[in-house]
């Protein structure tokens, strides 16, 4: 008598809920997705030497993979199906704040970069604020910037540009001096 294997399809699980923290983040497990086993067979016995999964630090997309390089039960046909680790950027916090000087550029100082991740930094190139007068303070934030890497990477963040409580902007008035014309002359 010829005994056939049985087909079955493993999926490896997907985890999409992953931000960047500067710790690696992983995925493990799998999911039987088509077929089943057979008899008496369970995952904990007849699968165990199968493993799957996925690792990853920075933000981006890893494919999760199934291993059954160790499976010797020889009963099942398998076919791998591969999922998916996605780290997602974190959200930087902006705080932008200068004298009015007429523009809406920002250099040096005039921006803060906060991480929320350890001791990471970031720096920037260029910068602009969406208003340039004093009196749209409550509502005005920072709406283009050009992270660059610090002490932490640049691609495993990102920004929005709308007023937030993680994107403000405070600028002060400019000091004038006005001095009235005298004349001497009468």
């Amino acid at each position: 008598v010829a005994l056939s294997k049985a087909n079955l399809t493993l999926t490896a699980n997907s985890d999409t809920s992953k931000v960047y923290n500067g710790a690696e983040q992983s995925v493990s497990g799998f999911a039987i997705t088509s077929g089943s086993l057979k008899g008496t067979d369970s995952a904990a016995v007849d699968l165990a030497s199968i493993t799957a999964g996925a690792k990853r630090t920075d933000a981006g997309t890893t494919a999760a993979t199934v291993n059954d390089t160790a499976y010797t039960n020889g009963n099942y046909a398998i076919t791998k199906v591969d999922g998916s680790l996605v780290v997602a950027q974190k959200e930087v916090a902006l705080s932008a704040a200068k004298t009015y000087d007429g523009g809406k550029t920002l250099t040096g100082s005039q921006l803060a970069i906060a991480t929320g991740v350890g001791t990471e930094t970031l720096n920037y190139t260029s910068a602009t604020i969406n208003s340039k007068n004093v009196k749209d303070n409550s509502t005005n934030f920072v709406d283009a910037v050009a992270l660059t890497d610090g002490t932490g990477k640049a691609s495993n963040y990102k920004f929005t540009a709308a007023r937030s409580a993680s994107n403000t902007v405070a600028l002060s008035k400019a000091n004038l001096t006005l001095t009235a014309n005298s004349d001497t002359s009468k």
